[in-house]
């Protein structure tokens, strides 16, 4: 997008930061959800397949966010301080 103004090094972190709260507690509304303890989900957790009997949609919602959580992450990381 063209932007008008550039935000600082803190002020993308800190936006990271409130995106990563807000993944995480949508992990674990999902994992308790489908049944799983957020505290024994893999951060790396794959839905089950789609069968003609269970689409899995929340598993794969899950998937979605974890995948989500570790992009944002890599992102703030590679925020100079």
């Amino acid at each position: 997008m063209d932007f008008e103004s550039a935000l600082s090094n803190l002020e993308n972190r800190n936006l990271l930061e409130r995106a990563i709260h807000d993944v995480e507690v949508r992990i674990h509304q999902c994992s308790w959800t489908v049944g799983i303890d957020p505290a024994a989900l893999s951060a790396s957790y794959t839905a089950p397949v789609a069968t003609e009997i269970d689409e899995y949609v929340l598993e794969n919602q899950l998937e979605d966010l974890c995948i989500r959580h570790a992009d944002l992450k890599i992102k703030r990381d590679a925020i100079p301080s």
